[in-house]
């Protein structure tokens, strides 16, 4: 799979993004729409109870296409030939003004964020720890 975007380099982390890379099907939104969410801390912010989402039948080409692109990021940007694999994929929902507090994902190599429906809003970046924290 060919990397189409733009890739930044944030602290000697290199942060890799693309706008509209793959366009959901209304079936797979339906699914991600209709799973079980709880409601986290913070205002507007709901988390799926599952952390393997992309090990459902009715989101295949979505996962497909995430590991697709992980896969040509380890390649072809970090060039690394190891084999990385999923191991965990969950979902959020954003309310209104809803948001995500500042948090960390412990143990994980690469995080990756795909938007299935956004009509605006912002990822941020808190870099106070190294790239190897």
């Amino acid at each position: 799979m060919d990397l189409k975007g733009q890739l930044i380099n944030l602290k000697a982390i290199p942060i890799y993004y693309e706008n509209n890379s793959y366009q959901i099907t209304q079936k797979e939104l339906n699914f991600i729409k209709k799973i079980k969410y709880y409601e986290a801390r913070e205002r507007g912010l709901f988390i799926s109870n599952s952390v393997s989402l992309l090990e459902n039948k009715e989101v295949k080409g979505l996962k497909k296409f995430i590991i697709g692109k992980t896969e040509s990021y380890v390649k072809k940007i970090l060039e690394i030939k190891n084999k990385i694999y999923l191991t965990q994929s969950w979902s959020t929902l954003n309310k209104l003004n809803g948001y995500h507090s500042v948090h960390y994902h412990p143990n994980t190599f690469i995080s990756l964020v795909y938007y299935a429906q956004a009509e605006a809003g912002g990822l941020y970046f808190d870099v106070r720890r190294s790239s190897l924290q």
